[in-house]
């Protein structure tokens, strides 16, 4: 497999809480390249980095950072492949600075997050981001995993998304999300299969349905009674699981999201260790940005998907400029009047 993963860190004091990265990709026989490149001492070398990740061959960026953990998210705005954040466990918070620090990015620039400190499952979801079209390297990582052998391994312009059937799902972010979909990667590009819950029997038919299709990515929606379904997706395929929670205002009021989000990445053993899943959390609510995540997935497999999303990038920053160069001529007051209409 010549598809090769960076691995960047903050901080070489980053090196022994991620060392599991480097296992799982030798073990797997995936070619990378580790670089300490700090959001914050050296944003040049980090930015020219980032951006060079596709010329250089890279297929996927794994960026672990602790605290005010802004690495990821600044690798994320300047490239277009997928970036993976590793949050890393921090004395001050238990590493739940690092997690809301790297998975509520804004619209536009999506990081797809693993759980606080789960070094393997960055690896993994790497690996399978990378290996879709490539039956070794695919039952390599399903042996590892203990997963069914496949006979071909097939990537297609298609995007499975699976919901919980009781969860109410908030319906413009969700059919938006659907639209950013076709728009990138064509008609007939994704599929939603509703599911009664993540029992593992109701599970299974969709995921041959998608697995069958070829898919690059699975996004899984997860509202508070169906939190466990992202992860119980990912732990079934190799495919690329991109997890969305949806919660509602009540929940969010309540303080209840922490708990919730640390439960849809993880599971935790009686003594309290956690389990993690080669999954890709993306922000709260955060619907249309887990669909752009799959679509970054599929770009390595897509003819032309790189070049809409670099437009679609370059179009965002037109957007903000203009913004800024308004703002600078009416000045705020008049600005602030114009927003209220």
């Amino acid at each position: 497999m010549n598809q090769r993963i960076e691995v960047r860190m903050g901080s070489d004091s980053d090196l022994p809480n991620i060392s599991g990265v480097f296992d799982v990709l030798d073990k797997l026989q995936i070619s990378y390249e580790a670089r300490v490149l700090s959001a914050h001492r050296t944003p040049r070398a980090m930015g020219s980095e980032a951006r060079a990740l596709e010329e250089d061959g890279f297929w996927a960026s794994i960026a672990a950072a602790g605290g005010a953990a802004h690495l990821p998210g600044m690798t994320a705005s300047e490239t277009v492949l997928p970036v993976i954040g590793l949050p890393v466990r921090t004395r001050a918070a238990d590493g739940m600075d690092s997690l809301y620090s790297i998975i509520q990015m804004p619209d536009g620039v999506p990081v797809g997050t693993v759980g606080i400190g789960q070094a393997e499952s960055a690896a993994l979801l790497a690996t399978q981001m990378a290996a879709l079209a490539d039956v070794d390297a695919r039952n390599r990582i399903r042996d590892y995993r203990n997963l069914d052998e496949l006979v071909e391994a097939k990537a297609h312009s298609f995007v499975g998304i699976i919901t919980p059937r009781e969860a109410e799902i908030p319906a413009q972010q969700f059919n938006d999300a659907k639209r950013y979909v076709t728009r990138m990667l064509g008609a007939g590009s994704s599929e939603e299969f509703a599911v009664a819950s993540p029992d593992l029997h109701n599970l299974l038919e969709p995921l041959r349905e998608i697995e069958y299709a070829g898919a690059t990515a699975i996004v899984v929606l997860a509202d508070e009674e169906a939190i466990d379904l992202p992860k119980r997706v990912a732990a079934q395929t190799d495919i690329p699981v991109v997890g969305v929670p949806v919660f509602n205002e009540t929940l969010r009021s309540a303080r209840q999201e922490d708990n919730l989000l640390c439960r849809m990445l993880t599971d935790f053993t009686e003594d309290g260790d956690a389990v993690g899943y080669p999954m890709a959390g993306v922000g709260i609510n955060k619907i249309v940005n887990g669909a752009r995540y799959a679509v970054q997935i599929a770009s390595n497999y897509t003819d032309g998907v790189r070049r809409k999303l670099r437009n679609e990038r370059e179009q965002m920053a037109r957007e903000v400029s203009a913004k800024n160069e308004r703002l600078r001529s009416l000045g705020p007051a008049r600005y602030l009047m114009d927003m209220k209409g």
